[in-house]
């Protein structure tokens, strides 16, 4: 069975025991393209908390489509397009590079859908927020038991590399206490939190729309990685 169909039994399923309110309003996430997926210099998953708005869409397709269809290019997201530059570096892990070269680089059309095809979005809350996330709604569907406990079906799938906790790491603690306790938590010299499960590096990272220098978000986060990577 390809991945994509394991992905929506799970989220067939996970709707199925939902309020109806909130299966009209379930967005379906995960890896946007096998494949590319398999083939990827890094296995990078995203944990985030929730997409913006609408009903009846499927973010990997969104993703998958994010320059080639009109309705897609005409709702082009800030928070993807971090995403986009975020994966060139992790992908290429080159910290030295210059920062006007990351631009120019991941700037075209056809490395952005190339980037985007190899990676995996994830959400804590599948039902469709707004633009400033409703934290009580986040925390409630995030941290119910059974939506926990699909969310958990649904990332026994992966195997990734990399996790990059865009400010869900405390989400991913209440989804498994005893593997990312406290104590389980290690800091890099320049203090980004991270932790190790089985070959997969966890990040607790910032949200990709926080409000700082791009730059700065993006050397730190490859500074995290390669310091990580060079103490397996």
């Amino acid at each position: 069975m390809i991945l994509a169909e394991r992905e929506n039994g799970i989220f067939n399923e996970w709707k199925s025991n939902l309020p109806q309110e909130q299966r009209v309003n379930f967005i379906p996430d995960g890896i946007v393209d096998e494949k590319r997926w398999n083939e990827a210099k890094v296995k990078v998953l995203y944990l985030l908390k929730e997409v913006n708005g609408g009903t009846d869409w499927d973010e990997r397709e969104y993703l998958a489509g994010y320059n080639t269809i009109p309705e897609f290019i005409n709702t082009h997201s800030p928070s993807i397009d971090a995403l986009i530059t975020w994966t060139y570096g992790l992908m290429n892990g080159n910290p030295d590079e210059l920062w006007s070269k990351v631009l120019s680089t991941t700037a075209d059309k056809a490395v952005q859908s190339a980037l985007l095809s190899e990676i995996g979005v994830v959400n804590f809350k599948k039902i469709s927020g707004f633009g400033v996330t409703d934290l009580k709604s986040l925390d409630a569907f995030a941290t119910e038991s059974y939506n926990q406990e699909m969310l958990r079906k649904q990332l026994a799938l992966y195997h990734p590399d990399v996790v990059v906790c865009g400010g869900t790491a405390y989400y991913l603690t209440a989804l498994y206490e005893e593997d990312f306790a406290a104590k389980k938590w290690n800091t890099t010299n320049r203090g980004v939190p991270y932790a190790k499960k089985e070959s997969t590096i966890y990040i607790d990272f910032c949200h990709p729309l926080i409000r700082a220098p791009k730059n700065m978000i993006y050397y730190s986060l490859l500074d995290a990685v390669k310091e990580i990577e060079g103490l397996r």
